[in-house]
């Protein structure tokens, strides 16, 4: 059988529908990708994304996923705090922000100090209930058709680290789209797969971890992407990020098949930050087109 694309019938980013190209199988998963733009993909869809996205996705328990998450706050914060300085550079205080992907919330905490109201989506029901808590609006679940009514109108959206996790990315930012006030903006972050190292490493690349991620872009096909979508790139840049020295550890234990679980020092190493960029990971900021 030949390589398939999406559900869609054709690329989601730049709308091609000729065959993709087969690249390798990691994980026992086939990645393709587009003739065209050269965006990448799992092959074959996933099933059960809310049994990878549970408790276990946020802790050491999985082979993928994050180390010690809650032990991680102050430093994810901290680089929570950058992107939520570039929403307040370009959206004003009254705005309304809504976050796809919100985990703890720890990045709703950070923006609600300039917004008027700040709302999230996510998955995990613990990491919302969580984020409930500490008094954020956040809600569990997808962000589908039906969640996107109960929320409304929004002037901003955020997603950090979530496209790649999407099964229908194109369907998801169009969904934001409908819902962004004129001239809004979205921020995302994701690889790069077109990067320097993400070319170097292929198979190998840190960030090539199906069937975590399922689509693996560059920046033209995140251009592309957003375009179909009907937003206007402003900025694509590769800043440096403040990464928990807790998850460094775990992502090497796990490449190197160590046990999972992290040394008994994972909640100190979590809470230590160092700083990192190996330019391929992209922070995009786009603005919903007239």
């Amino acid at each position: 059988m030949s390589p398939s694309f999406p559900a869609s019938g054709a690329c989601v980013a730049c709308g091609a529908e000729a065959n993709p190209r087969f690249l390798f199988r990691k994980n026992g998963c086939s990645i393709v990708a587009c003739p065209r733009c050269d965006l990448a993909w799992v092959d074959a869809g996933r099933e059960g994304a809310a049994d990878i996205y549970d408790e276990g996705y946020f802790t050491s328990e999985r082979g993928f996923g994050y180390g010690d998450y809650v032990s991680s706050e102050r430093v994810l914060r901290r680089e929570f705090r950058a992107t939520a300085e570039l929403l307040r550079a370009h959206v004003p205080a009254n705005a309304r922000v809504l976050e796809v992907g919100a985990a703890y919330g720890y990045f709703l905490l950070e923006a609600r100090a300039h917004h008027r109201e700040v709302v999230g989506v996510e998955l995990a029901e613990g990491a919302a209930r969580s984020a409930r808590g500490r008094g954020l609006d956040v809600r569990a679940g997808v962000y589908d058709d039906t969640m996107a009514r109960e929320i409304g109108a929004i002037d901003a959206a955020v997603m950090l680290d979530v496209i790649e996790h999407l099964e229908d990315p194109l369907a998801v930012v169009s969904r934001l789209h409908a819902n962004l006030s004129p001239g809004g903006h979205l921020v995302l972050t994701t690889g790069d797969f077109g990067s320097l190292v993400g070319r170097a490493t292929g198979k190998r690349w840190r960030l090539m971890t199906p069937p975590e991620h399922l689509f693996f872009f560059t920046r033209g096909s995140i251009e592309r992407l957003l375009d179909r979508a009907g937003f206007t790139i402003v900025d694509v840049s590769y800043p440096w990020k403040l990464v928990p020295v807790g998850l460094v550890v775990h992502q090497l234990a796990t490449k190197l098949g160590l046990p999972r679980r992290l040394p008994r020092a994972s909640s100190a190493l979590s809470g230590v930050g160092v700083p990192l960029n190996l330019f391929d990971a992209m922070r995009v900021l786009a603005k919903k087109k007239p």
